[in-house]
């Protein structure tokens, strides 16, 4: 699940939290996410939300502002988001109840992770995925003369076109393989790499 000060993923109480009505959060008052929660659950598999902390809609939260993040690129929205100031007296008190109304709502939620955007940081935070299945979002090519490529193994050759359409490579949707994941930690760390 994934909360943000726009478009919010869950339904809100809080005044400055954006209830967007197409969320199926809103629209079944939370029982959505709870669903989705138990049925992980079921399945033994852990649950995460992330709440994003560093940027918000002006119509929410006009005040206690360091900047602003045009978002007409990235998502459909006429609007500027605000990049918070996290010296601001409201913002830790803001900060304390999203996340308290987040583990209100969802308290059986294994893992709460924080996103602050670092647009005007100067910061890059990569993360690493270790292991994922996402077999479920193949997307074959349209392109009947491509598909073979479908059943190719991810490598420099075929980069290019995985770059473009990274679900229309089967290979690239699961990484289950734990000597593999090892061994590249190593090499990224030996390249210098460190997360």
């Amino acid at each position: 699940m994934y909360t943000k000060w726009y478009t919010n993923g869950i339904k809100s109480d809080l005044a400055y939290l954006y209830n967007n009505q197409e969320s199926s959060n809103t629209k079944t008052n939370n029982a959505w996410g709870k669903e989705i929660i138990d049925y992980l659950h079921k399945n033994n598999i852990s649950v995460g939300a992330m709440l994003q902390l560093l940027t918000y809609e002006k119509q929410h939260w006009n005040e206690g502002k360091i900047g602003e993040w045009d978002l007409r690129h990235v998502a459909k929205t006429d609007s500027t988001c605000y990049i918070a100031d996290f010296t601001d007296e409201d913002y830790i008190i803001r900060m304390q109840d999203i996340i308290k109304e987040q583990l209100t709502i969802f308290p059986d939620i294994d893992y709460l992770f924080l996103e602050f955007e670092g647009d005007q940081l100067g910061i890059i935070s990569p993360h690493e995925h270790l292991y994922i299945d996402i077999r479920n979002q193949f997307r074959e090519f349209s392109d009947i003369s491509r598909r073979a490529i479908s059943e190719q193994r991810v490598g420099i050759y075929n980069l290019d076109k995985l770059s473009r359409n990274p679900y229309a490579v089967r290979d690239n949707l699961i990484l289950d393989n734990e000597k593999t994941a090892v061994n590249e930690l190593l090499e990224f760390k030996a390249a210098g790499g460190d997360t």
